[in-house]
């Protein structure tokens, strides 16, 4: 046993243990020091009518998770929001003039008040494009455009599929990619 880690520890290292909830049945790994246990993969979903009701869990990247349920569904045009919590990731604001992103790596743990968001095409594939509202320890609020963000507890998410497909396509003048119709 090594010292950082306790008997329970020791017991599931390099193992891992199914766990069922009400979403479903997802692998639980050994926990990492300080408690906290690091699951795979682990993104539940149910449709409903139109409605994706989905959870994405500890350490999973959003933006990943949510292109993953797009590919695997066949999702090509939704409208998506999410509350939950994330403990690291990148947010930016675009820069018109200079045509890139002003990025804010974040490293803390944040609540997301706030994540919002298209799903589209882009040259046949899906096209997340989301913006979040993170609030840290001392309330302060950090916002724009998600480049990547890691869930830091659970994140709560709808993904409402609309009829039809959107696709972009890069407006060279601007530098960005835009609805094509």
């Amino acid at each position: 046993m090594t010292p950082e880690r306790t008997k329970e520890e020791e017991k599931w290292a390099g193992r891992t243990k199914s766990v069922k909830d009400g979403f479903g049945t997802y692998n639980l790994k050994a926990k990492q020091p300080g408690g906290l246990d690091i699951r795979e993969a682990a993104m539940k979903y149910k449709r409903m009518d139109r409605t994706y009701v989905v959870r994405i869990d500890l350490n999973e990247e959003i933006v990943e998770s949510l292109g993953r349920l797009c590919e695997q569904e066949g999702i090509r045009l939704a409208r998506v929001s999410a509350i939950g919590a994330a403990n690291g990731g990148e947010i930016g604001v675009y820069d018109l003039a200079s045509r890139t992103y002003h990025r804010e790596e974040l490293e803390e743990f944040m609540e997301i008040t706030s994540l919002s968001g298209s799903v589209t095409t882009m040259e046949g594939k899906p096209y997340i494009h989301l913006h979040a509202t993170l609030a840290d320890a001392n309330h302060a609020v950090h916002g724009g455009h998600v480049i990547r963000l890691r869930v830091g507890a659970t994140c709560e998410m709808f993904v409402d599929v609309l009829e039809g497909s959107v696709d972009r396509k890069r407006d060279e003048a601007l530098g960005i990619n835009l609805w094509e119709f």
